[in-house]
């Protein structure tokens, strides 16, 4: 069963490898690790499927450097609007949909497509969309629901690049 839950200490190493694999260096996982020796105030999620971690986001503070020194990044104060990244499947579509329904200067959200083909088929209700916008997802946590024998049924034996595929099957690929 896929489950989110607040990242442990017993977790580094997994994530770790989990952000080498995805970004194909290491720069994103000493990031990560600096970050999380770093600032006490970061949320660090991680997404496990049965006992394997399948997923992480980290939130932490951001403050910007400028020659006049470092301001906090008050986005919001200075009436600056924001796109959040989003370079992944269904699931942390969702997650990005939820915490832009949050961001009051919220600008634009960003997916693959409209996460339909496999990407579809990975969620017990697809994510919907009307007239060229997204709708939210209703149900509880991130609103979505893992199909978990899609997804046992196409693990990902390649390697390429995620970026690099579209939305369908493995098998197909």
């Amino acid at each position: 069963m896929l489950s989110i839950r607040p990242e442990g200490p017993e977790d580094a190493a997994a994530v770790s490898e989990l952000n080498r694999q995805a970004f194909e260096s290491d720069t994103e996982a000493r990031l990560v690790d600096e970050l999380r020796g770093a600032e006490p105030s970061i949320v660090s999620l991680v997404a496990q499927l049965d006992d394997e971690i399948v997923g992480h986001i980290l939130f932490s503070p951001v403050v910007i450097a400028n020659p006049a020194g470092e301001i906090a990044a008050l986005a919001e104060a200075k009436y600056v609007q924001l796109a959040p990244h989003l370079y992944c499947g269904p699931v942390g579509g969702a997650a990005n949909i939820q915490l832009s329904l949050c961001i009051p200067n919220f600008l634009i959200l960003e997916s693959i497509e409209r996460w339909d083909g496999f990407h579809a088929k990975l969620l017990k209700t697809p994510i919907r969309w009307e007239d060229g916008f997204v709708l939210p997802p209703d149900g509880p946590g991130l609103g979505v629901e893992l199909d978990e024998e899609v997804a046992r049924a196409n693990p990902y034996t390649g390697d390429e690049l995620h970026l690099l595929m579209g939305s369908e099957s493995p098998e197909s690929l």
